[in-house]
């Protein structure tokens, strides 16, 4: 962040450009597409059908680094999914489960290279995540919440790669889905892009640091007037996620219902030697009954998960 503008500045500024979107589309209040003012900043994901592109604010989600040269070793101890295999410029999902199997929460792990990750939680579980992370921590790992330093916008839809190819370089548009491209840039923003999403469509995130987050809506809005692009919210999301069948923490899990019972088999590796939570759901007592389990469908499948 520049010298003297401080995380609270940069959010004011954004609330700021809040009530220009209000006018501009025409919206009685920009919060009514978040539901029950859940979230309290500017609208988070986007809304991608009938071939257009939506953009939406995701900052209130974390962001923890994870270095050392035990960074590995600690992701695969705290994290039910294995990061082994994991390359640089990949990224991958995983609930990160209790002691009694349950859920903590669930993230994404971008790996810059070894001994170095970026892992993006969910906003409301950022300063819980970073305590358990914490109280667990290995010798040789370093931990910082760099949440404050952040701001992430979500492009999400069919025309999302032609609105971020007329601001972005080729090299800066990571190929495949759930890789990623660190260092790079938006005509002079700095940011990471990753070809991820809550959607179910094909989409990026997109993180900056949090001064420059404006900048990056307001480029990614002019950029995309020809391809019908919105400001959407977390109903959008709510709607598109679950046709995707994407588990929403709080919903299909939490503290106390497995990843398994919710439907997330694939990213609990039972073949690894240990993991936090791994005698309990070896023992296959669901602690809870999920309400709505998730399960893949066709549709909503973009590609393998690295």
């Amino acid at each position: 962040m520049e010298e003297g503008v401080s995380f609270a500045d940069a959010v004011m500024e954004l609330e700021d450009y809040k009530q220009k979107i209000h006018t501009m589309y025409g919206l009685s209040s920009f919060n009514n597409l978040i539901k029950n003012g859940r979230v309290s900043k500017v609208a988070g994901f986007v809304a991608g059908k009938l071939g257009l592109c939506g953009i939406g604010e995701a900052s209130p989600q974390g962001e923890i680094l994870v270095q050392g040269e035990k960074a590995l070793e600690f992701l695969n101890h705290v994290l039910t999914n294995d990061y082994t295999d994991l390359k640089d410029g990949c990224a991958r999902y995983s609930p990160m489960c209790n002691e009694n199997g349950g859920t903590v929460d669930d993230l994404i792990v971008y790996k810059k290279a070894d001994n170095d990750y970026f892992v993006v939680v969910n906003a409301a579980n950022t300063e819980k995540d970073f305590q358990w992370m914490v109280n667990h921590k290995i010798d040789g790992v370093e931990l910082s919440n760099v949440s404050a330093e952040w701001g992430q916008l979500a492009l999400q839809g069919p025309n999302s790669e032609k609105v971020l190819a007329k601001v972005a370089k080729p090299e800066a548009i990571p190929a495949g889905y759930y890789t990623c491209v660190f260092d790079t840039e938006m005509q002079g923003i700095p940011c990471m892009i990753s070809r991820t999403g809550y959607t179910g469509e094909d989409g990026f995130e997109i993180y900056m640091p949090a001064d420059r987050a404006v900048d990056a809506w307001e480029l990614l809005m002019d950029a995309g007037q020809e391809y019908g692009i919105l400001p959407c919210g977390l109903g959008a999301r709510d709607t598109l996620r679950m046709e995707a069948a994407m588990p929403l923490y709080g919903h299909e899990m939490n503290d106390e219902i497995s990843p398994k019972v919710a439907g997330l088999g694939f990213a609990v590796k039972m073949d690894k030697p240990e993991f936090i939570g791994k005698e309990a759901i070896e023992a296959a007592t669901p602690l809870k009954p999920c309400a709505l389990r998730m399960f893949p469908c066709a549709t909503g499948t973009l590609g393998p998960i690295h």
